[in-house]
């Protein structure tokens, strides 16, 4: 399945009262309807609103299934089945050039959050998808179909803060068939966003692991995951587990009750689980164990595939979606398969879908066969804390012995803040190496593929190695590469285009042929990771506004280049000799005389230089002419539109729209009238190529390229 990840970022506007940096990668971006003139207030878009929710009894129906255990799926939603269609459901607008935008209110009352499941869910090619709250302070996207469509044609999203939120899907002309439709929204009825004493707000007992004195962990807590279960209203800790092919596959090491009942029906499906990675606190009090602020800069991932999974050790061991970017510096906890107990042991998890707490037993672990929890017995290492402790939402979160190594995924309980004498039970990681005898059943074909009764009893956690070296490579010349964290074994591998020299972590790579290329580094004939470079000059593409136009007319020009370095430096020359106006990849120029120009740039990096060039041909008279007028061309502080006849029907019940668009698309002026001249005061813009759009009802817009100058 393909990797669905996305990019949350929060718009710190004046007199938000809290304000929030996450990440979750997507393509980012801002939701087109921001630079529209669409009024996003309740009157102007459709609004679903969700029955209302009995927090006090989901609320005293928690308390009473704590009481039981202790550490469960900690559950701050409520799921609501539904049956919404963005593009029946939502307020469709066409926009001037054909593209469409739907728009879409759910509002869930008195929740805190919401968040969805989409049982139907294929973007359109050019496609973006965003969701927002309402004072516009929390968005996630874009989710685009390159990162969010998959195989299974399910997703899921992330939550958001506040009792409404906004779905913003925008599809361009060229597409018809995305679909969106949502099967469940989430009522999140415990706030998960309060700034209080814990965002989950847990047990005062526990240490928060951003904290200096828990350094030594560094690496560990780079694994630790928070899982969305359980329709996604309940919250579960994970961790990413190493193999011995060190291919650094995705496995996510988690508790078999996350996503199984005691009877073995399932309750989680997975393709639609969330996966946060880093969430933590960013400062603590000095020389305490007290994180402060709200955790910024987390990442997550949603989707994964069941591999494996064991009740007798309550173990589940998914593979996420697609391994998490190698920018991200997540960390594949090493494990210990003895059956020799941890001397002292070292618990990190999320409390109550809190900070990231980390938590430890300083004496031996001991054995327990039978525990059951409430899901079934299970075989458990069994520690009793001597400092902080775990709480719902700490399950399947994992348990490292003195060498920092899996011994075990936490079972259930009755340790707590409350009471530090009680216990907690890990699934025991030695038991679950062989678990019901079948791959399904066990984790040693997964995490020893192919190795058998050879595997070896201990493997050490490592990071998913990186590359650096120049991403320009001129031909004949030479440059020095190096793999950081690199794993025993691995060999290096590289393009057609490339030579490279030397051995170990750090080599000399030379360039022999123009175009693009890669080095990687191998394990066992697998890549790992590699870095994609541009061997050599540039190379260029010429596009146009058209290849045909009448005289007198304005066309602009394109510089496509192929290429992964910059400083780039473009020249551009028209022959028969006339001015162009060029800006690096972007010219312009008034083509005036038959029959033709023969326009060409080149581009320079520092290997050299790459050219390519276009003929555009002049007609005697021909073209359609235009009924409306502008002018000044360049202009400077305005921009005067005089509005002719274009159509059979009195000008007076004409209504022109009038758009004005820089050359990345974003609008910059949008005007309306029936006749006469309008005026665009352009002198806050910068200088540049825009463009010009006049539609009038339901015709294709005449579209002028307009530079200004000063």
């Amino acid at each position: 399945m393909k990797r669905v990840v996305f990019v949350v970022f929060i718009l710190a506007l004046m007199g938000a009262s809290v304000r929030y940096t996450f990440g979750q990668i997507s393509e980012g971006g801002t939701p087109i309807s921001f630079s529209l003139d669409i009024d996003t207030g309740r009157e102007k878009i459709p609004v679903v609103s969700m029955p209302s929710v009995d927090t006090r009894a989901l609320l005293l129906e928690d308390e009473l299934a704590r009481a039981v255990d202790a550490v469960i799926p900690f559950r701050f939603g409520y799921a609501i089945d539904v049956d919404i269609d963005i593009k029946k459901a939502g307020t469709k607008t066409e926009l001037s050039n054909g593209d469409k935008l739907w728009l879409l209110k759910i509002h869930c009352p008195e929740a805190f959050s919401i968040n969805l499941i989409y049982d139907h869910f294929r973007l359109g090619e050019g496609s973006k998808f965003f969701i927002y709250n309402e004072d516009k302070t929390m968005i996630l996207g874009a989710f685009t179909p390159e990162v969010s469509n998959n195989p299974y044609n399910e997703f899921a999203t992330d939550l958001v803060q506040g009792n409404t939120i906004i779905l913003e899907y925008f599809e361009p002309k060229s597409s018809d068939d995305g679909v969106i439709h949502i099967s469940k929204v989430i009522h999140g009825y415990v706030n998960t966003f309060s700034d209080g004493r814990g965002l989950g707000d847990s047990g005062g007992c526990n240490n928060d692991v951003i904290c200096q004195i828990y350094n030594d962990w560094i690496n560990e807590r780079r694994a630790v995951t928070m899982l969305l279960v359980n329709n996604n209203t309940a919250l579960c800790s994970g961790c990413l587990v190493n193999n011995t092919s060190q291919d650094f596959t995705p496995y996510v090491l988690t508790a078999n009750h996350c996503y199984f009942n005691a009877n073995g029906s399932q309750k989680t499906n997975p393709t639609t689980s969330i996966f946060r990675f880093f969430y933590w606190r960013p400062n603590c009090v000095a020389g305490s164990n007290v994180g402060t602020g709200t955790p910024t800069g987390w990442q997550s991932i949603t989707g994964a595939t069941l591999r494996a999974r064991h009740a007798a050790t309550d173990f589940a061991l998914l593979q996420l979606s697609s391994r998490p970017p190698a920018n991200w510096n997540v960390f594949y906890a090493g494990w210990d398969r003895t059956t020799t107990p941890a001397q002292s042991s070292t618990g990190i998890h999320h409390p109550r879908g809190d900070a990231m707490k980390i938590t430890f037993d300083n004496h031996s672990a001991t054995s327990v066969n039978n525990y059951d929890a409430g899901n079934g017995p299970a075989n458990c290492w069994r520690v009793i804390w001597d400092s902080g402790t775990t709480e719902g939402g700490s399950s399947g979160s994992p348990l490292f012995n003195v060498s920092r190594r899996i011994v075990g995924q936490l079972y259930g309980g009755t340790a707590s803040c409350n009471n530090m004498a009680g216990h907690d039970n890990y699934g025991r990681f030695d038991l679950s190496w062989t678990g019901g005898g079948t791959n399904a059943t066990r984790l040693s074909n997964w995490l020893a593929p192919g190795l058998g009764n050879n595997a070896p009893q201990t493997l050490a956690g490592a990071y998913e190695p990186y590359i650096s070296g120049s991403r320009l490579i001129c031909i004949g010349s030479s440059y020095p590469y190096t793999v950081t964290y690199a794993p025993a074994g691995f060999t290096w591998n590289k393009s057609t285009n490339l030579s490279l020299s030397g051995v170990g972590t750090s080599i000399t790579v030379s360039g022999i042929s123009n175009g693009p290329g890669w080095v990687s580094i191998n394990i066992g004939g697998h890549e790992i990771t590699r870095r994609d470079v541009w061997v050599g000059h540039p190379q260029v593409t010429i596009t146009t506004s058209a290849t045909e136009v009448p005289p007198d007319t304005y066309a602009y020009f394109n510089a496509e280049t192929h290429h992964l370095s910059e400083p780039l430096w473009t020249t551009w020359s028209i022959f028969p000799s006339t001015t162009i106006y060029g800006t690096n990849n972007w010219a312009y120029a008034i083509l005036s005389q038959p029959p033709g120009y023969e326009i060409s740039a080149g581009v320079n990096n520092v290997c050299g230089t790459g050219g390519g060039g276009i003929y555009v041909s002049v007609g005697r008279g021909g073209g359609v002419s235009s009924p409306h007028s502008v002018y000044p061309n360049p202009a400077n502080e305005v921009i005067n539109i005089e509005l002719g006849v274009s159509s059979v029907i009195s000008n007076a019940l004409l209504t022109y729209e009038i758009r004005l668009y820089d050359l990345a698309g974003n609008l910059q002026r949008l005007a309306t009238a029936n006749n006469g001249t309008v005026r665009l005061d352009v002198s806050d813009l910068p200088v540049g190529i825009y463009s010009l759009h006049i539609s009038e009802g339901g015709n294709d817009p005449d579209v002028r390229l307009i530079a200004i100058e000063r």
